[in-house]
């Protein structure tokens, strides 16, 4: 795997990319934005990655040298724009259509205390295959420290409360605000 660090995150923030060519050295094959620990192999990350047939795999590794586990696995094709973003010690993913808008992958949301310092941000990219190389091309890419769209914006508190199933969201841009949430109720005392 290539791994192209574009910042070193000590607060909240993301990184952005959109793809717009992915070759297709095996199905598997991933590109896409990673927030990682260390440039150490077996460092923990979080990553949204573009495969070419087998759609968006939001991927993470929670621990040094522990298992990578898949956080969600949604439909998508490049040209794709993807983000991952950190808010305290919650990663989520992102896709959108036009870069502008951006939507969170259901069930991406992971709180990952390995990741609670500082981190890079950059694209990655591997072709699933040791005897090939993969050529992906990545346009529009950005690093944000501080909130990003789905991010907690600065002076406010955002994040589920009790058992809700599914993870929570919210996305502030130009003033509106879009918030998703899940759970049994509001009445009850588990909320």
């Amino acid at each position: 795997a290539r791994f192209i660090t574009g910042a070193t995150l000590n607060v909240d923030g993301g990184v952005t990319a959109q793809i717009t060519a992915q070759q297709a050295t095996n199905s598997y094959a991933k590109a896409g934005v990673m927030l990682r620990g260390s440039v150490d192999p077996a460092a923990p990350y979080y990553a949204a990655l573009m495969t070419p047939q087998h759609g968006i795999r939001v991927q993470f590794r929670a621990t040094q040298g522990g298992a990578m586990l898949n956080a969600a696995t949604p439909a998508g094709v490049v040209p794709a724009y993807l983000r991952v973003s950190r808010v305290g010690q919650t990663f989520t993913a992102y896709v959108s259509a036009d870069g502008a808008s951006w939507t969170p992958v259901p069930g991406s949301a992971r709180d990952l205390p390995g990741l609670a310092g500082a981190v890079l941000a950059g694209l990655a990219d591997t072709s699933h295959n040791v005897a090939a190389l993969s050529t992906v091309t990545f346009h529009a890419v950005t690093v944000v420290a501080g909130p990003t769209p789905g991010g907690c914006p600065a002076g406010w508190g955002c994040a589920d409360v009790g058992a809700v199933g599914l993870a929570g969201s919210q996305s502030l841009t130009g003033g509106v605000w879009t918030v998703q949430g899940a759970g049994a109720d509001i009445s009850v005392a588990p909320d």
